[in-house]
């Protein structure tokens, strides 16, 4: 199958729920994620653009956080 695919105007917010979705879809996505942080456990929630204020009254923003739950 040859044929043209062409990705125009594509944000960042794309990009983050394209990775968000990852997680949820495919388990070896997780697994591989978690090897390469040293980590292990269930995913039990994600948050997409997370603000946060600092003590200086600055906003943070993470763009994907991820919680996990284990035996620790």
């Amino acid at each position: 199958m040859n044929f043209d695919v062409q990705f125009l105007n594509i944000e960042e917010r794309d990009t983050d729920i394209a990775i968000i979705r990852s997680f949820i879809d495919y388990k070896e996505v997780r697994k591989l994620f978690f090897s390469l942080i040293g980590k292990e456990g269930e995913i039990i929630k994600i948050f997409h653009s997370k603000r946060q204020y600092e003590k200086d009254n600055k906003i943070g923003e993470s763009d994907i956080i991820i919680i996990l739950e284990n035996d620790n």
